[in-house]
């Protein structure tokens, strides 16, 4: 019975967390439009930022939670989260929307993303991101960002929307932002006390919980988006949105917890010899096509989903 009632609130966390992050997004655009703020500046932030609030609110979670795995915990969130959405969600795009890509957008994605999590794992190889090693990750978010905003240089107009009545527009979406961020912070922390109390009661490691429950739980809105993608067969948005969340996951999410983390992020020797090179390994097999022909081919979705279950199987073969 206990065991029910754990995986209930852990369902009641990430509905939780994910829907309150979809109200702040949205209510955050809708002030941002109506301040007149230029929309290339929305989507290069703002929207790019969306799909990764779940993974970054709850690898903070799980860095400031009272578990012995915390550590193994965020980053195993973190770099799940990375695996997933490239061996499962990319891979449904390839697929299903096969063909020519947005080559130089996604090439400009692809180096900012290898370089990061190159020097993730450079940052790694003695056991701990630091401090500054994190804050040097983060940067990488505002490198990310200037070339979003480079890259929309087009969409010049500001995207003013005239409303009636402005100010009561402008509380009304403040009040739904600051409700949904306390509503990001809740879903966060039952997500990751129930894995921990899930990972506590059946001898399962952190890392392992956090790799596959919480990174499939925090990924579902990237799914959610490749989906519609594929139903309106709007490639360049899935695969930007799939980099676009890994760089952040990356950057954004573990740099932030290597700058937070009380005596540094600590990375175990598994995630530093088995994760990040597979994960390296499983975007390498997306992006090199990509950057030699300029085409995504169905092979390589059933290779990533293939990869993925066979990571999945050995994971579950080491509990």
């Amino acid at each position: 019975m206990e065991i029910f009632l754990i995986i209930v609130w852990l369902v009641v966390g990430l509905v939780l967390l994910i829907k309150s992050a979809d109200f702040f997004v949205n209510a955050a655009v809708k002030i941002a439009e109506i301040s007149g703020i230029p929309k290339m500046i929305i989507g290069a932030t703002i929207v790019s930022l969306a799909t990764t609030l779940p993974e970054f609110f709850t690898s903070m979670s799980a860095l400031f939670s009272n578990s012995s795995e915390a550590s193994d915990m965020a980053v195993g969130n973190a770099i799940g989260s990375v695996f997933f959405n490239t061996a499962i969600i990319l891979s449904l795009a390839a697929i299903f929307m096969s063909g020519k890509v947005d080559r130089k957008n996604i090439i400009e994605k692809a180096v900012i993303l290898g370089i990061a999590l190159l020097t993730l794992w450079i940052f790694a190889l003695d056991g701990v991101v630091t401090w500054y090693e994190g804050a040097i990750q983060l940067t990488f978010v505002l490198i990310y960002t200037l070339i979003n905003i480079h890259s929309t240089k087009k969409q010049q107009e500001y995207n003013r929307k005239v409303v009636d009545d402005k100010a009561k527009v402008l509380i009304i979406n403040f009040i739904i932002l600051v409700i949904s961020a306390v509503g990001i912070f809740f879903g966060a922390r039952l997500l990751v006390d129930n894995s921990v109390k899930i990972a506590e009661m059946t001898g399962v490691s952190g890392r392992v919980i956090s790799i596959t429950i919480m990174a499939i739980g925090t990924s579902l809105p990237e799914l959610t988006t490749t989906i519609t993608s594929i139903i309106k067969k709007e490639q360049s948005l899935s695969i930007g949105n799939v980099l676009g969340a890994n760089i952040l996951n990356v950057t954004l999410v573990l740099g932030s917890c290597g700058v937070f983390a009380k005596n540094g992020l600590i990375v175990g020797k598994a995630t530093k010899f088995i994760d990040l090179p597979l994960g390296f390994g499983i975007i390498a097999l997306f992006i090199i096509p990509i950057i030699l022909n300029g085409k995504i081919k169905r092979w390589q979705g059933f290779i990533g989903i293939v990869t993925y279950l066979a990571y999945m199987t050995y994971l579950l073969a080491t509990i």
